[in-house]
């Protein structure tokens, strides 16, 4: 079971006297050092700002380790562009699920985002906000989906370059795709989790729409938008391997290295296997009417009501409190071999 939180801006909130971008909706008793670590991955900061653009904006995919003052919290988010507010301004929503490591299904955690009904999409205004009275159900089947990489083979040119994504779980070497937002790179990071053995597949963590907010959480492999100041700090990172879509070194390149190599062949093995003849491109050709692009900070609507201090109250609880204790799901310090390549 998992706790399930969700963020937007709204005329109130889940907490007692918090409106504007907040929490309207969470699991009952989970604790404050919880909702913070949360809320503070909710950011969204928009590539596009004009009508015509806004849906273009990506949404950002993210599987992350992140770090609490009760341990290491293992958290799935899914933050988008969303309609206005109710007060008129941008908006964006943000929906977490916090697992334990008993919900963490062999399919790896890319999967569980095309799951319906585990995250949510929009937050119509003027809906009031909601205690879940329970954790959600997190779908524990086993994997048993063919591999391909076909979407790899039709944006990079060679289904070898999901072998090459999936080498860095293996090495722990942080990796950047430099890409343009029409990439849709949760799918190219489903198809290297899929590649990988069912007991490793949760150790990728990832970002698909990678911003400097997240600078201090385990975050493995991140997307970042050309031209971005994300892709610039990628470029200056020692030990980085940066993936820029744009221009890709030659792929033979990497079959030096045998651990490499050895993800290369795979790859192409399991996606040969299928046989898929795309008929048509899986990438949307450029269009010249696309809005330049423009990175901005998205500033939050004013809040008539004052939000409690900082140590605000936990969600609601039970009618009856339970014995104090810090957290009813807290995941485990988690080792964590890094390489300095």
């Amino acid at each position: 079971m998992a706790n399930k939180l969700v963020y937007t801006s709204a005329p109130k909130g889940l907490i007692p006297g918090s409106c504007g971008f907040c929490t309207v909706a969470g699991t009952r008793g989970m604790t404050k050092s919880v909702v913070d670590a949360l809320e503070g991955l909710a950011g969204y900061r928009r590539v596009y700002e004009t009508t015509d653009g806004a849906r273009l904006n990506p949404v950002a995919f993210s599987h992350l380790i992140v770090d609490s003052p009760r341990g290491r919290l293992r958290v799935l988010a899914r933050i988008a562009d969303a309609q206005p507010d109710y007060s008129g301004r941008t908006n964006h929503i943000a929906s977490f699920l916090q697992l334990g490591d008993a919900e963490t299904p062999e399919s790896g955690p890319a999967e569980l985002f095309y799951k319906p009904g585990l995250f949510e999409t929009q937050w119509p205004n003027g809906q009031a906000p909601i205690a879940y009275p329970s954790p959600v159900a997190i779908p524990m089947e086993e994997d048993a989906r063919p591999l391909s990489c076909e979407y790899w083979s039709a944006v990079a040119g060679d289904p070898g370059w999901a072998g090459v994504l999936a080498s860095t779980v293996e090495t722990r070497r942080p990796t950047s795709l430099v890409v343009h937002p029409t990439i849709d790179v949760l799918k190219l990071f489903q198809e290297s989790i899929a590649l990988l053995p069912a007991n490793k597949r949760w150790n990728a963590t990832f970002a698909t729409y990678y911003t400097n907010a997240l600078r201090n959480v385990d975050c493995l492999w991140r997307g970042v938008v050309v031209d971005s100041p994300e892709e610039a700090l990628a470029r200056a990172t020692a030990g980085n391997l940066l993936l820029d879509f744009r221009v890709l070194p030659p792929i033979d390149f990497f079959k030096t290295n045998p651990t490499i190599g050895r993800w290369i062949e795979i790859a192409r093995k399991s996606t040969s296997k299928l046989a898929p003849t795309l008929k048509t491109p899986l990438v949307p050709a450029p269009n010249p009417q696309t809005p330049p692009l423009r990175v901005s900070i998205h500033v939050p609507p004013p809040c008539e009501t004052a939000v409690p201090d900082a140590a605000a109250v936990p969600l609601p609880g039970p009618a009856t409190p339970p014995p104090q204790r810090e957290s009813t799901v807290v995941v485990p310090a988690m080792k964590t071999q890094r390489n300095s390549q």
